[in-house]
């Protein structure tokens, strides 16, 4: 029988960043996006080319969870 240390083998939480036994760094962010329907089209557009060009900016191995 696995453990839950076995599947998610987290070796400590460091400067708010959680540290694998692997070497892996992961941290995590929270993005809010405005309400449904009380953006205009070009304040939409504009938004979504933003959320756009900070995506394509994350390095290699990033995971953008939505």
């Amino acid at each position: 029988m696995k453990t839950l240390a076995d599947i998610l083998p987290i070796f400590g939480v460091e400067k708010d960043c959680i540290l694998s036994k692997q070497g892996d760094t992961t941290v995590a962010y929270e993005v809010q996006l405005q309400e449904l329907f009380t953006l205009s089209d070009q304040e939409y557009e504009a938004l979504h080319q933003s959320l756009i060009r900070a995506i394509k900016i994350l390095p290699a191995g990033t995971v953008f969870h939505n």
